[in-house]
This record gives C-alpha cells, structure tokens and sequence, in this order.
C-alpha cells in the first residue's frame, strides 16, 4: 500500500527562480549540483563589456537564494561550460568542470578546478593544441582513482570523437579518437562497473536514414578507451542522443530524442542491454508541435526507477508554440509513473516564452534540483523539486492522495463535505487509536484530534475557507481524503 507521507512532503524545498545578469545577455545554465550551504551552479551569458562569452559560478542557498557569484572572463577568449553532468564536486573539496575556451582561431578543451567557493585553482587545456581544427568540451566524469574521464567534438574530419583520460591534477594520462567519417556530436559519458566508459553522440555516420536524417550511436570502450561495442538506434527521421547512464543491472539508459515517421518527437528513453542491444523505448507523451522533444538528461533512482528532464513542445488556445520543461518518472521497466510540466515567466503580455530544463540532480531531501534557461528575457533557471517532481506542496499532497489505496478492514465517514462550522468523523467499526488531522495546501497541519468513539464531532468554523487533505491513521492503517471549508 502507498501511503501519504505528510512528514516528508513537509520536509521537502521548493523554488522557481530566474537568474538575470547585470553586465550582459542570453543565459543559460547547464549544470547545478547540491553542496552543505544549498546548491553550486554553473551557467554562460554574453558580456555586454567584452563581446565574449563569460563564465558564472553562482553559489545559492536552499531556497534559491544567491549568496555569492564569481565571473570568468576576459577580452581575448569566450568560456564555456560542458553539457549537463560536465560540474562535479571533488572528494577532496571543491568542484572539477569540463567545458573550453574559444578565440578567433578555434576552440580549446579546458578542464576548471575551482574550491568551495568557486575560486579557480587551476585550469588545464586538454587535446592536440597544435592542430588546426579545435576541441569543445562536451562532458566530464570523476574516476574512481579521483581522475578525470573527458569526452569532447575533437573537430577533425575523420575522428571526430575525443576522449582523455588524466589524474587529479588534470594532467592527460591518455587519449583516443573515434568516430565516422560525417557528423558526430557527443554529448554524455559514463563510468561502468567493470572499470569502462560508455558515451552517445548524435551522429550521420550510421544508422536509418542516411544521409539525411541524425541518429542515435553508443560506444563502449574499456578502462584504456579500446571499443567494446559500437551500435547505433533510431527511427526513420531525425533522433538525438543527450544522456547517458549505467543502470543496476548493468545495462544503460539513455535520454533522447526519438522521431516517428509523420516527424513528431517524442522525449523518450531507450533502455538497453550490457551488450548494447535495445531492451525497450519508452516514449513519453504524444506532441503535436513541431518542436524537437528532448530528454536531456536521466538519473536512476535507488529502487531501480528513472527520472528525466528535458523540455516538451505544446501550443496553447491562441497557437503560439512554446517550450515547457519536462520531468518524469518511468520505472525499471519502461512503464511510465508520472511526468510534469514546469515553467517560468515573468512577462504576463508575452506571446511566445520557452523553457529549458538541462541538468537535474538528487538531493539529500530526496527531491531534484534542476537547472536551464527561461525567456524572455534570457536567463538561467534553476527549479527545485520534491520526489514526485512537484514545484509545490499542493501538488505533491494531491499526487500522493491520488496513490494512497483505500482500507479494507475498516470503514468511515467524513461529513458535511463542504463543510461550513463542524464536521462529523464517523467510523462503523471503531478502533482504538485512531488519529484525525487536517492539512492546508502548503503542507502544514492545521489540526489533530484523536478518534475513541464511533461519532466526533470536529469544529473547523476558524479555519479560513479552502481546499484541506485529512488523514485518518490507525497503528497499521492510513486513509486521506479532501476536505472543502465553506
């Protein structure tokens, strides 16, 4: 039996908030993971001073308020941030990113270490400096020995695919080029149990549909970046690779973007064997925009489950397409659990508004902080979350009523419901120890009563008028219901 747990919804944080910039434009935020004071993020917008593209590190509380910010920048270079999963903290304190830098010759891979509070301890630039095409750095996974396993688009024509490995100190300890002789994006690599790495890129260098449309390809290397297996996936129309984990039981899971023949997209996860072959393709929500649906990025959850996010394309009364950012849960075996639309807008007369989300972590109180972009205007977004992907208690109460299964041994009444000055808690076969309490939208209770006759009579005349969750709660059972106070 699922059960309504109060305490924990009571316990969990909410915010939804926009992070404008003083000196520039267009943010956006890829990357936020949980510390001791609340949350570290990492996002990029463009100086309005220099040009060029700066780098914030922004440090915020629990609730999502900033405590300090540092900016990465100068007039020679513009900085960039890794895709989501690129901003790690370090076991030794701090935080290690992967992204690059990008001056008016190419682009160079750059591997940040910054301490606590977000100071630079050093930088490295990885790859082949001194070739002509340059290296942009995708993502980023700490190892196990405390190295650094960085995947990025190494730009050439035949290999376009850049792995390296280094130590703590970021210098290289080796490095392997892969891919196709046509594009070939990756986006999100993975530690694997037995010591190897498994990455995804978007790609035309296999697959349905070539030369035409994009498709999905999974590479295995083992600990030296020697391939284990290389497959591609996908539809007859354009699908994108965006994510990429190991699950418990030793197969992977990705988060794409998967097409169907009348050229919709679906937000989807392809769940696959340790071999690489497909297992299932769980499709979530059928779209009627034109948009390119998206997981971005997916988590597995300790009982086995999956949680997404990503954006969902939907057009509203007055046909305007618009972005919203998607989150869903999805069990171990492909059967959707729940999902949620989010959003964040600050222009009441606007027709046309998106919103991303790129990135999204666990936290310690079992929610999921999350991290994107909002327009207009461009900012960064960061979104905190309880465990059922809610933005707020009111959902999070009316899902959980919603999963609470009815009792069987023992039956009751709750009446007048509207209520207006009292209400009657009737129970036909009483029992010993039966709790009563009422729960306003935001989570707190507002009233308890304990239960020893067949008829209470319950006085809520002072409560302010609304919609209110009641529990009834004996030593092995719990039922919730709604209550409406006239």
């Amino acid at each position: 039996m699922l059960i309504c747990n109060i305490d924990l919804i009571q316990s969990q944080t909410y915010f939804n908030k926009r992070y404008p910039v003083t000196d520039g434009w267009g943010s956006v935020g890829f990357n936020a993971v949980e510390n001791d004071s609340g949350y570290f993020s990492a996002s990029v917008y463009i100086s309005l001073t220099t040009g060029k593209q700066n780098l914030r590190m922004l440090q915020t509380d629990f609730e999502g308020n900033i405590l300090f910010e540092k900016i990465y920048g100068d007039t020679t270079y513009s900085y960039f941030v890794g895709f989501q999963g690129s901003l790690q903290k370090v076991n030794s304190g701090g935080y290690i990113m992967f992204g690059g830098k990008q001056n008016i010759n190419k682009n160079y891979d750059l591997l940040y270490r910054f301490n606590d509070v977000g100071d630079t301890l050093w930088t490295k630039t990885l790859g082949d400096t001194t070739v002509a095409y340059g290296h942009v750095g995708d993502n980023m996974k700490v190892t196990p020995d405390g190295g650094f396993i960085c995947i990025g688009d190494r730009g050439s024509p035949s290999a376009p695919i850049s792995i390296i490995k280094t130590d703590s100190l970021g210098n290289q300890q080796w490095g392997k080029f892969y891919g196709g002789t046509t594009y070939d994006k990756p986006t999100s690599i993975a530690l694997c149990s037995d010591g190897g790495y498994i990455y995804c890129t978007t790609t035309k260098s296999g697959g349905v549909g070539l030369p035409t449309y994009y498709n999905i390809r999974v590479m295995k290397v083992d600990s030296l970046g020697n391939m284990v297996f290389n497959k591609f996936y996908g539809d007859v129309k354009d699908d994108e690779a965006l994510g990429i984990i190991q699950t418990q039981d030793g197969g992977y899971v990705v988060a794409t973007s998967y097409s169907t023949a009348s050229g919709l997209y679906f937000p989807s996860l392809l769940k696959l064997n340790n071999l690489g072959d497909s297992l299932w393709l769980r499709k979530v929500v059928p779209f009627t925009g034109n948009g390119f649906n998206n997981f971005s990025t997916v988590l597995e959850l300790s009982d086995g489950s999956l949680v997404a996010a990503g954006k969902n394309w939907f057009t509203d009364s007055v046909t305007f397409g618009r972005d919203k950012g998607l989150v869903a849960k999805i069990t171990a075996s492909g059967d959707l659990v729940w999902q949620r639309e989010h959003d964040l807008t600050t222009c009441a007369t606007c027709t046309n508004y998106n919103s991303y989300l790129y990135d999204m972590r666990t936290t310690s109180d079992g929610g999921f902080i999350c991290s994107g972009v909002t327009t207009p205007p461009q900012d960064m977004w960061l979104l905190k979350l309880d465990s059922l992907g809610c933005a707020d208690t009111a959902c999070a109460l009316a899902t959980a009523l919603e999963e609470t299964k009815e009792i069987s041994f023992w039956d009751f009444k709750v009446y007048p419901n509207p209520a207006h000055s009292f209400i009657t808690v009737e129970l036909q076969h009483p029992i010993s120890s039966v709790n009563f309490k009422l729960i306003d939208l935001t989570g707190k209770q507002v009233l308890t009563q304990q239960l020893n006759t067949s008829y209470t009579q319950i006085n809520v005349q002072e409560l302010p008028k609304g919609i209110y969750f009641y529990e009834l709660i004996s030593e092995k059972e719990r039922y919730s219901g709604k209550l409406v106070v006239q």
